[in-house]
C-alpha cells in the first residue's frame, strides 16, 4: 500500500500492518484462531426500527441481562457477525430459537435471522458460526422476553379480576334481589291466599250468622205473634169481663129481690177473683221474657223495689199498650192505671219530662 509500507513484526505470532484507518493485526499459526469471535451487532423491529445497538450491555460476553420488548415489536430481526477474519464469505451461520424452533436451522452465509409474530413469553436465541473447513466458533446466545399486550398485562389482569369480582358481586346482588322478589311474591301470594281463605271463612261465618239471625228473627216473629195473640186474648177477655161486670152492676141496682142481689154480688166477687188472671199472667210473662230477652229479670235486678203489679205495668208499657188497654189487662180503671204510672215513675227516679214508654224500651 503506497505510503503505508510499514510492517511491525512484534513477534512470530503478532505482526501489525499500517492502514489508512489504523492497524491490521495478523497472527499466523494456531493461536490466530483465538482472535475469531462471534457477536450480535443489533436487533431491528418492524419498520426498520432499531431496538438494540451493538453497544448494548446485553451483548457482552459475560452479560446475563435479559432484553424485553413490547408486544407490538414481536417481529424481530437479529443481526450477528464475526471478528478476526477478513473474508466474510468463508463464514456460515445457523440459529436455534428455544421455545420457537424445532431444531437448528441450516447453515447459511446470511448474518441475520428474522422472527415474526412471536407470542408473549421468554425466548433464547442461540447462534453458531463456522469457518470453511469445519472450524467452529464459540456459540453465543441472546435471552429476551416478549411482553404481553396491554390487555394481557398484570395491570389489565388485575383490572379484569376487579371487574370479575365486581361482576360476581353484582350477579350475587342481582340473584339476591331476584330471590327476595320471588320470596316476596310467594309471601304476597300466600298472604293473599290466606286473606282469601279468611274472607271465605268470614263470609261463611257471616252467612251462618245471617241464617241464625234469620232463624232467630223467625222465632222472635213467631213468639211475638204468640205474645200478641195472648195479649189480645187477655185484652178481649178483660173487655168481656168488664162488660159483664157493668151489666151485673146494673142488674144489681135494679133488682128488688135480696136473694137475686146476693147471687149477683157473688158473681161479681167471683169475677174479681184473680187466681185465673195470675195463671194467665204467668203464661204471658214466660212468653214475654222469651221475646224480649229476659226483660223481667233485668228489670228486677236493676230495680228491686218494684212490685208484681209494677212488673205487669212495665211489661204493658214495653208493649206500648194504651192506658185503656192497660186498664183492661190489669182489671183496674183508667185512673188507677194513671196512678200506677205515677208511682212507678217515682220508684224508677224519672222526672216528669221523661217518657216512660221510651225508658222501658231502653231497659
Amino acid at each position: 500500500m503506497g505510503g503505508f509500507e510499514s510492517i511491525y513484526p512484534y513477534n512470530q505470532d503478532h505482526v501489525f500492518f499500517a492502514t489508512e484507518t489504523g492497524f491490521m493485526h495478523y497472527g499466523p499459526g494456531k493461536k490466530a484462531e483465538a482472535a475469531l469471535k462471534l457477536h450480535f451487532s443489533k436487533i431491528m423491529g418492524k419498520g426498520d426500527t432499531l431496538l438494540v445497538g451493538s453497544r448494548h450491555p446485553s451483548f457482552g460476553a459475560d452479560s446475563k441481562k435479559e432484553l424485553s420488548f413490547a408486544y407490538e415489536y414481536n417481529d424481530l430481526t437479529f443481526y450477528f457477525s464475526s471478528t478476526g477474519i477478513s473474508h466474510k464469505d468463508l463464514i456460515d451461520y445457523r440459529c436455534l430459537m428455544k421455545g420457537y424452533d424445532d431444531g437448528w436451522s441450516a447453515w447459511s452465509r446470511e448474518g441475520r435471522k428474522q422472527y415474526s409474530r412471536l407470542r408473549p413469553g421468554k425466548y433464547t436465541l442461540q447462534v453458531q458460526a463456522r469457518i470453511r473447513g469445519d472450524r467452529q466458533m464459540k456459540e453465543i446466545q441472546c435471552q429476551f422476553t416478549i411482553l404481553p399486550p396491554w390487555y394481557l398485562s398484570g395491570y389489565a389482569l388485575f383490572l379484569y379480576v376487579l371487574v370479575g369480582l365486581g361482576g360476581l358481586v353484582a350477579l350475587m346482588r342481582y340473584q339476591y334481589r331476584r330471590f327476595e322478589k320471588e320470596k316476596q311474591k310467594i309471601q304476597d301470594e300466600y298472604r293473599e291466599e290466606q286473606e282469601k281463605q279468611a274472607l271465605q271463612v268470614e263470609q261463611a261465618k257471616a252467612a251462618l250468622v245471617q241464617m241464625q239471625n234469620e232463624k232467630l228473627a223467625t222465632d222472635i216473629a213467631f213468639k211475638n205473634q204468640e205474645l200478641a195473640s195472648a195479649t189480645m186474648h187477655l185484652v178481649q177477655k178483660g173487655e168481656v169481663l168488664h162488660t159483664i161486670k157493668q151489666a151485673l152492676d146494673q142488674i144489681l141496682e135494679k133488682s128488688p129481690r135480696p136473694e137475686v142481689r146476693k147471687e149477683i154480688q157473688g158473681l161479681i166477687n167471683l169475677m174479681n177473683f184473680d187466681n185465673k188472671i195470675d195463671e194467665d199472667w204467668e203464661q204471658f210473662s214466660h212468653h214475654f221474657d222469651q221475646v224480649h230477652v229476659n226483660f223481667m229479670e233485668r228489670l228486677r235486678k236493676k230495680y228491686p223495689q218494684i212490685t208484681a203489679n209494677d212488673e205487669k205495668l212495665c211489661a204493658y208499657l214495653r208493649l206500648n199498650l194504651s192506658t185503656k188497654e192497660t186498664a183492661q189487662m190489669m182489671n183496674i180503671s183508667v185512673r188507677g192505671v194513671e196512678a200506677s204510672r205515677y208511682r212507678l215513675r217515682k220508684k224508677l227516679g224519672l222526672s216528669n219530662e221523661e217518657n216512660l214508654v221510651e225508658f222501658m224500651m231502653r231497659v
